[in-house]
């Protein structure tokens, strides 16, 4: 018997979606890449119904101009937006290393040198965004992405966000938050 592989799915006329990662109330996170790249990005896709609410797409809209206005290395870029036969979707950086709720999990108590350091990441990223003229209003461990190439033994903070409205996680670099 003949196997296929699936047909890969795109976002876009650039963008490839390898694997849904997430989802929430207001659509789905996607790992994936640009056509002519390995390197992996994260796509936030908003469900079709909420695509086509012209209240929706305008503060998605607003909300992908403000983070593209904060430039920190603690909080995470955000490089495009898609508009397409009805898909509405953001490509953001990806961080590859959960959350801060899975890390305390997982190890239990942090060290209070861990704590500093995540603590002070975190805070120049919602910093970075308040610069911008964004509140938040969801911080919390689930929404704070964790890259474990940033420092051995005591990743780095990320801010996660879910559209229309990102919300705070650490980075490459550092803490990273959006919107």
């Amino acid at each position: 018997m003949l196997v296929f592989p699936e047909p890969q799915r795109r976002l876009g006329s650039v963008y490839i979606l390898d694997e849904m990662i997430g989802s929430g109330v207001q659509g789905t996170v996607w790992k994936g890449h640009k056509e002519d790249s390995e390197q992996p990005l994260a796509f936030k896709i908003l469900r079709r119904d909420l695509a086509s609410e012209p209240d929706v797409v305008d503060a998605f809209l607003r909300e992908r101009e403000t983070l593209r206005r904060i430039t920190s290395p603690n909080v995470i870029e955000v490089h495009d937006i898609v508009a397409e036969n009805g898909t509405l979707g953001l490509v953001m950086d990806y961080v590859d290393g959960g959350d801060l709720d899975d890390l305390i999990r997982s190890r239990g108590a942090l060290e209070p040198a861990m704590i500093a350091h995540l603590g002070a990441n975190i805070a120049a990223g919602i910093g970075a965004v308040y610069a911008a003229g964004v509140v938040h209003g969801d911080i919390k461990p689930a929404n704070i992405l964790i890259d474990p190439s940033t420092t051995p033994g005591a990743p780095m903070p990320a801010t996660r966000s879910s559209p229309p409205a990102p919300r705070p996680r650490a980075g490459p670099k550092n803490a990273r938050a959006t919107g």
